[in-house]
């Protein structure tokens, strides 16, 4: 009676050893999906963040160079940063720009691509003013004014393997720069 005892144990032992073992295995196999996955994220938000950041030091350069180049008036100026922006985001390969109307935007918002709207301009969706502070001291305001309704947004959208990230402009997003010319 003992043997079958001490066999029962022993054989209840290893079953619970190899499930605990089986079951690691799995969950490091899981997390190490994770882990990858996570990693993606962090990729495509960093992408998010420099476009970010390109999008304000072009409009930036753009406003210093036209100051510069006689494009003082705001229309002109206007058309020219328009012009630079939508050449920048033309140039991202990996990144797919459409024009939005902003009341489709929620905090659930997936955008089915087929039914956005390919960029097209972005000048009548802009609005910059220049100010001749003083004489060669231009203050030059840059705003993504939506449109005439205030209804428009840009959206870029980032995805690699089956992570996303979009990229928003927004109406009320304003740049604005100082230039001794």
């Amino acid at each position: 009676m003992r043997g079958v005892y001490s066999f029962v144990l022993v054989f209840a032992f290893t079953a619970s050893l190899l499930l605990v073992i089986s079951t690691t295995g799995i969950a490091r196999e899981k997390l190490s999906e994770g882990g990858l996955a996570a990693a993606r994220i962090e990729k495509i938000s960093f992408q998010r963040f420099q476009l970010e950041e390109n999008t304000d030091a072009i409009i930036e350069e753009s406003i210093q160079f036209g100051i510069l180049t006689g494009q003082r008036d705001g229309e002109t100026l206007n058309k020219f940063i328009s012009s630079n922006l939508k050449k920048f985001y033309s140039e991202k390969e990996e990144i797919e720009f459409f024009e939005v109307d902003i009341r489709d935007l929620t905090t659930h918002f997936t955008p089915r691509k087929k039914e956005l709207t390919p960029l097209s301009s972005l000048e009548h969706n802009c609005k910059t003013i220049v100010f001749n502070v003083k004489e060669h001291v231009f203050l030059v305001q840059f705003e993504f004014t939506g449109g005439l309704m205030r209804d428009k947004a840009v959206i870029g959208i980032i995805s690699k393997e089956n992570a996303e990230q979009y990229f928003l402009l927004l109406p009320g997003y304003s740049v604005e720069k100082v230039v001794l010319a």
